[in-house]
């Protein structure tokens, strides 16, 4: 039995006109572009062109209402398109990343056509969510999945459907590809940071017992910019991390700066100063 991880890349899209990839979507609202190709440079002028509309973190929109910080998360979220939910569009993107996952299987494998019909059947699909995610959004991923063609609308299907926390899968990869080598003894702890577009994850684990591997959550995160007056900036914000700060992150002993405004920005409490937030590596 064969399993198919599906990991995001860019959770955007622009909708309105065909999409080849898509032959059974409804004629309102169709998708145009998923994912990196949505991000393309041109795709700005070409939205302009086609009346086409910007779809980006709409999996927030499945997110608890019990969050503390809903107010400011519901003020930051793009709406969806009218008339789609966010199953729909949740569905639209799954339905993409199925149909890539499918041509690069058959493409790039000898015989790709019959290995996909001897295991399209049977394949058990994991999806990732952010920590803090329950059965009720755990319930909405599986309909998007099942709408989105991955899985048939039964128990069979939805049994093929599993799920795990963000923080757990970037755990589970650091201690497989060794980053996390110098770590893994009883006692210690680790923190691992998901920086994504949409939502940023801090985790704290603790090596509790070595055989067998156990560890736990310890430490729930806190947010740097609760009481921030620059609050409003955050989504500036996670653009500069994500596209500078990030890629250009090597050691824990350098500092990391987030630029986001004027050289009138500061506040000492949070460690702005003249327009850049300054993270410790």
């Amino acid at each position: 039995m064969s399993a198919l991880h599906i990991v995001e890349s860019h959770t955007r899209y622009w909708t309105q006109e065909k999409y080849p990839q898509f032959e059974e979507s409804p004629a309102s609202g169709q998708v145009y572009a998923v994912g990196a190709e949505a991000a393309l440079p041109h795709m700005a002028d070409e939205a302009v062109a086609r009346n086409l509309i910007f779809v980006e973190w709409f999996k927030l929109h499945l997110r608890p209402t019990t969050l503390r910080s809903e107010q400011e998360i519901s003020a930051r979220v793009p709406p969806l398109p009218s008339g789609k939910t966010v199953i729909d569009v949740f569905a639209d993107f799954l339905r993409y990343l199925y149909a890539c996952a499918r041509r690069y299987i058959v493409e790039t494998h000898a015989n790709g056509e019959n290995l996909w019909s001897s295991l399209g059947s049977r394949i058990e699909f994991i999806l990732s969510h952010p920590n803090g995610w329950e059965g009720n959004q755990q319930t909405k991923m599986r309909r998007a999945a099942v709408q989105g063609g991955l899985v048939p609308d039964d128990s069979t299907g939805h049994a093929r459907i599993h799920f795990v926390t963000e923080g757990e899968a970037s755990m589970n990869y650091c201690l497989n590809s060794g980053l996390a080598a110098n770590s893994v003894k009883e006692g210690s702890c680790v923190m691992i940071v998901d920086a994504g577009g949409g939502t940023v994850d801090l985790s704290t684990y603790k090596f509790t017992k070595m055989v067998p591997l156990t560890i736990e959550e310890v430490v729930a995160p806190d947010y740097k910019l609760r009481n921030s007056v620059y609050r409003a900036d955050i989504k500036a914000m996670l653009e500069y991390f994500d596209k500078s700060t990030k890629p250009l992150f090597k050691a824990r002993n350098d500092a990391c700066y987030i630029k986001f405004g004027s050289l009138g920005c500061s506040d000492s409490t949070v460690q702005i100063r003249r327009g850049q937030m300054l993270l410790s590596g």
